[in-house]
C-alpha cells in the first residue's frame, strides 16, 4: 500500500451507466449461458461490457437482442498457459478500458438474477464497494453446495466498486499475484464498503457455480473433494432442491446436463 500514488488516477468516468468485468477462456459454451444472462437484464441505463479472452480458441459473444443499451468491448489476449495468472492478466488488461463510474465484475461461469445490475447499481449510490453475504457455491456435477456467513467479504464474482475510489486499490491487489484477489480487496480498510445480507426472503442475486465444462477454475468448489474428504461447509443436494430455492426451476433445468 505504501506506493500505491502510481496507481492513481485522474481520468474522469461517465456516470451515466455501468461497467461490466469478464475474464474469459475458452469456455464457449458456459459463456454463452452468461451472455443470456446479461441480456435478461431489466437494467436500462448504458452498459459497457468488457470481455478479455485469452482462450485458444476465440469465444464469439452470442447476439443480445434484448440489449439495445449495451457496448461490447472484446479483448484478445494470448494464454499464457498458468490458469491462475490467466485470470488476473484478464482482469488487469479489462482496467484500462474502463468508461463508467460504476463497475461490476460478472464472471463467466455464474449465476444472476435478472435484477442483478439494477441493484447492484443502486448499492453504489452509497459505498465505494459493495457485495453480498452469505457467499454461497454449488458445485453442478456433484451437487454440494455452502455457504460461508461472513462479515469480511464477497466473492469476486459478487463485487462492484466505484472506478474513482476503489481502482487504484484493484490494481495493487491484481499486482501482488493474490490468488484470491477478492480476499485481498475486501481486506482494504479504506475503502467504503458493504455487504447486503441476503438471508430469508433476501436472496441472493448472484450463485458462484463450480465445476462446469471448459477451463477449470481455481477456487475450492471446483474440487469439493480434497484427499478423499468432503471440504468444510460442503453438503449433497437431493433432487436439485437447494439449487431451486436459490436460482429457481427454470434456470436449474439449464444445469442438469452436466451432472456426473
Amino acid at each position: 500500500m505504501d506506493k500505491l500514488g502510481w496507481y492513481l488516477t485522474t481520468k474522469e468516468y461517465r456516470k451515466d451507466g455501468v461497467t461490466l468485468i469478464t475474464p474469459t477462456g475458452d469456455r464457449q459454451s458456459i459463456f454463452r449461458r452468461c451472455s443470456y444472462y446479461i441480456d435478461r437484464q431489466d437494467f436500462k441505463k448504458p452498459i459497457q461490457w468488457i470481455i478479455v479472452d485469452d482462450g485458444k480458441v476465440e469465444t464469439t459473444p452470442p447476439a443480445m437482442p434484448n440489449k439495445p443499451n449495451l457496448e461490447l468491448n472484446y479483448i484478445r489476449q494470448s494464454y499464457n498457459g498458468n490458469t491462475k495468472h490467466s485470470f488476473l492478466s484478464n482482469l488487469k488488461r479489462s482496467l484500462k478500458c474502463i468508461q463508467f463510474h460504476k463497475v461490476i465484475i460478472i464472471e463467466d461461469d455464474d449465476w444472476y438474477s435478472s435484477q442483478y445490475l439494477t441493484i447492484t447499481d443502486s448499492r453504489l449510490n452509497n459505498y465505494q464497494m459493495v457485495g453480498e453475504t452469505p457467499n454461497r457455491y454449488y458445485n453442478i456435477p456433484e451437487n454440494y453446495y455452502a455457504e460461508y456467513h461472513t462479515e469480511k467479504h464477497s466473492s469476486l464474482c459478487n463485487t462492484a466498486f466505484q472506478s474513482a475510489k476503489v481502482l487504484p486499490f484493484f490494481r495493487w491487489a491484481i499486482d501482488k499475484k493474490e490468488v484470491f484477489v477478492d480476499c485481498k480487496l475486501w481486506s482494504i480498510k479504506k475503502i467504503k464498503k458493504f455487504l447486503f445480507h441476503t438471508d430469508g426472503i433476501d436472496k441472493s442475486n448472484c450463485i458462484g457455480l463450480k465445476g462446469l465444462p471448459g477451463r477449470s477454475g481455481i477456487g475450492s468448489g471446483h474440487r469439493p473433494h480434497l484427499n478423499g474428504k468432503l471440504r468444510r461447509g460442503y453438503k449433497k443436494d437431493h433432487n436439485w432442491e437447494k439449487l431451486t430455492e436459490w436460482i429457481g426451476k427454470k434456470d436449474v433445468e439449464w444445469y442438469k446436463g452436466f451432472t456426473k
